[in-house]
């Protein structure tokens, strides 16, 4: 297992093949399924990525509050956000797309 981390906001884990299908956790399960990805520790599908980041808190930290959507947050950035999220909507990504 190597564990690469920015000290920000990215960390990739990286594991052979032998543990494909054996993880559960943030990173998904490693079954090669992007559909059951967002799975609770009771093996549940969350309905919304804040519900399954929730789920995974340990029993000491606070749920974080409700996500307000974010243009409506910064609506003189959504232009620029539809463009941005056109490129992974688009062909080029299908295969990603659930």
């Amino acid at each position: 297992v190597t564990v690469l981390w920015d000290r920000k906001t990215t960390v990739h884990i990286q594991v052979g093949p032998r543990w494909q299908g054996k993880l559960s956790g943030l990173c998904g399960n490693f079954d090669m399924k992007t559909v059951n990805e967002m799975r609770t520790p009771e093996n549940i599908d969350s309905p919304t990525p804040q519900e399954f980041g929730n789920s995974w808190t340990a029993t000491e930290c606070v749920n974080s509050p409700d996500i307000r959507p974010p243009c409506s947050l910064s609506p003189l950035r959504e232009p620029f956000a539809k463009r941005q999220c056109a490129v992974l909507l688009s062909e080029v990504f299908q295969t990603c797309h659930p």
